[in-house]
């Protein structure tokens, strides 16, 4: 009996790992559209009790960065042959769902606008990185 991690992810082929395919790209941007349904279903199921901060710009700015940052690191870890391994793990994916879904949760319970900004900052993160690598492998097969 293999780990969970195997059974749980072994339908998943080596082919997915490779972003210049026309599937994988419209797979990950179809995926990035289910993030968006579940960053709406969380902001809608999170009613935050009261206010509990302030909105301020160096606020938003360091959110910003780093839902740019969790949003383009997430397709990274296909284009590494150590991350891809390890992104296969169970716990790794479980981690980097508590990451951004939780800190998406706790962002909207402090100030309901770093929670808006990590949301669209994360979605825009994660459409540029895969359009940018899928453009970056197709232009390198030519």
């Amino acid at each position: 009996m293999g780990r969970f991690s195997d059974r749980w992810f072994d339908r998943f082929s080596d082919e997915w790992n490779d972003i210049s395919s026309v599937k994988v790209f419209l797979t990950s941007l179809g995926m990035t559209v289910l993030n968006a349904v579940l960053f709406v279903l969380f902001f809608a199921l999170v009613d935050p009790p009261v206010q509990t901060g302030q909105a301020s710009a160096v606020g938003s700015l360091i959110v910003i960065f780093f839902g740019l940052c969790v949003g383009a690191a997430s397709p990274l870890h296909s284009t590494n042959e150590r991350l891809s391994d390890l992104a296969s793990t169970f716990w790794y994916r479980g981690l980097w769902l508590a990451i951004v879904y939780g800190g998406y949760v706790a962002l909207l319970l402090y100030t309901v606008v770093y929670g808006i900004w990590f949301a669209l900052t994360f979605l825009v993160g994660k459409v540029v990185t895969v359009t940018g690598l899928f453009a970056y492998k197709r232009l390198a097969q030519q």
